[in-house]
């Protein structure tokens, strides 16, 4: 086994040592398992960048259904004139249009 020098501060060392105690290990013991499974996270098979990329694909597609909604409101409001009934046909044309503006995000899961 490789032996390494480490220099670290007096509160860091303390807590080490605490936690250390507490599993009833070695403070070395302790350190080298901290350092096994850091390696074994920075390791994993899903990066932290393919996470955070799907994060925002998903901001993107929230983004999209927002502002599809909001154009759907805004035709109801200035076309339909508080009477749904009467402009059903405009509603309706509205309401294509933003399921149009969202289906690639969505695929065939959004059907009328």
């Amino acid at each position: 086994m490789q032996k390494f020098s480490l220099a670290i501060n007096e509160l860091l060392a303390s807590q080490l040592t605490a936690r250390a105690k507490k599993k009833k290990m070695s403070t070395a013991s302790y350190i080298r398992r901290l350092i096994e499974l850091g390696l074994a996270q920075e390791n994993a098979k899903e990066p932290y960048t393919d996470k955070h990329s799907d994060r925002e694909n998903l901001d993107k597609k929230m983004l999209a259904v927002t502002l599809e909604t909001l154009y759907i409101c805004r035709n109801i409001i200035l076309n339909a004139g508080g009477d749904l009934t009467a402009n059903q046909e405009k509603l309706d044309k509205c309401i294509a249009k933003a399921l149009e503006g969202t289906a690639h995000f969505f695929g065939d899961t959004i059907k009328n």
